[in-house]
């Protein structure tokens, strides 16, 4: 009985691993493709796709059918088994008893105790058999169950908050056969200043914002807030005291208002409304029927892009950050807009770092730092950067067909 119990379990975790398999590698391309599925209609790809996820599909049914029947008849060979053994004590009792090797109630008692150990025997068997699946599920849950801890420290930023950033040395990779992503980067931020980091794509930019969040862990080098590691900060008052707006920035699937004030406590109408202006989207709500009640869709879908960023921008200057990381966060703007919110946003007094392909953006900044292959290869203002003529210079020139420059004030 205990070897048929192993071995069914044995049996039926390896049949439980190809069946979440299967639903995973279903379940994955659902959800990738109902995401992208304007894509997948611009391609005309649907009956493409439909067919592939028949094949999933059939997949996972045939790994469910197998495990299910294996389930059943190991089921059904217990059941029998709980039947038939009784049965087979009495039929060998009775020969005993008929042979005078046995008394009656000899017999009888000890049918009684065999089968009052078959039902926990049974029951066991059936306990570690759903263990050994859920073992199956647990194993897929072990990159997050095993995963390190996110370092937290105990400083948390007082009101005297500055914002002074340095990077010593830094470098990054995603994993140790990699390659390096950034490559020795020591730079300092002062309180105030507005930094623009231009490059090509690829060359880094967007992994500095996410170092500097705490998102990553430098694979060298060591990252400075007011002098202390990052390390050393309770990352979450940290990130309070940061305003940012990355790639990957969502909206919830909330109201205008709860998207910008996000959790926080005590808000009144006025601070949402000063936080829409700086990020040039009040007109914009005050048009809707609603305001700022009006309903966001998942990820913002009834908005346009230019008015995702907008709102995205004024949860991030709601709280009024010490240290502001804007990463690509009015690629999606028009000229004038995008013009009005780097007029508000040189009124604003917090540490500025802004990535921008569309350097027309950063023209204002106090520094600019150019990466390339993740290393510094050029900082300086506007100005001193196009007299230098080098990778900054390449890069504005492409972007300006006519060479034609405005006066910077």
């Amino acid at each position: 009985m205990l070897g048929l119990i192993f071995f069914s379990s044995y049996v039926s975790q390896r049949l439980s691993r190809q069946e979440v398999s299967a639903q995973t590698e279903l379940y994955g391309f659902l959800s990738e493709n109902i995401q992208n599925i304007t894509d997948l209609k611009l391609m005309g790809a649907e009956q493409d796709v439909i067919a592939k996820w028949k094949l999933f599909f059939t997949k996972q049914l045939k790994a469910t059918e197998k495990r299910s029947v294996w389930t059943s008849i190991i089921g059904s060979n217990s059941i029998s088994i709980q039947l038939m053994l009784p049965l087979l004590l009495l039929w060998a009792g009775a020969y005993y008893v008929l042979e005078g090797k046995m008394t009656l109630g000899s017999l009888l008692g000890f049918q009684a105790l065999a089968a009052s150990f078959m039902v926990p025997i049974v029951s066991l068997g059936q306990t570690y058999h759903d263990l050994v699946n859920v073992r199956t599920y647990i194993q897929r849950l072990q990159d997050v169950i095993g995963s390190t801890p996110e370092p937290m420290g105990e400083k948390i930023p007082s009101p005297s908050f500055q914002g002074h950033i340095e990077f010593c040395d830094v470098s990054f990779k995603y994993n140790k056969y990699g390659s390096e992503i950034l490559k020795n980067i020591s730079v300092a931020v002062r309180p105030g200043e507005r930094i623009a980091i231009v490059g090509a794509s690829g060359s880094g930019k967007s992994t500095v914002t996410k170092l500097l969040l705490g998102l990553y862990e430098p694979t060298k080098g060591i990252i400075k807030i007011d002098g202390m590691s990052i390390n050393t900060w309770n990352k979450q008052e940290l990130r309070k005291r940061i305003g940012a707006v990355l790639q990957e920035s969502r909206l919830f699937n909330a109201t205008i208002m709860d998207n910008i004030q996000m959790y926080h406590k005590n808000v009144t109408m006025d601070m949402v409304v000063h936080a829409s202006k700086q990020a040039a989207i009040h007109d914009d709500i005050m048009r809707l029927p609603l305001g700022y009640q009006t309903m966001v869709s998942e990820n913002g879908f009834n908005f346009s892009g230019g008015q995702r960023q907008r709102i995205l921008l004024a949860r991030a200057l709601f709280h009024r950050p010490t240290i502001l990381l804007l990463d690509e966060a009015t690629s999606s703007l028009d000229l004038m807009s995008e013009q009005l919110i780097c007029d508000s946003l040189r009124h604003i007094s917090c540490s500025q770092i802004i990535i921008a392909h569309r350097l027309s953006t950063v023209r204002h900044a106090d520094r600019i730092i150019v990466l390339d292959d993740g290393k510094i290869t050029e900082m300086g203002s506007h100005q001193e950067l196009m007299s230098f003529q080098g990778k900054y210079y390449d890069l504005y020139t492409s972007q300006d067909e006519n060479h034609v420059f405005s006066p910077v004030s």
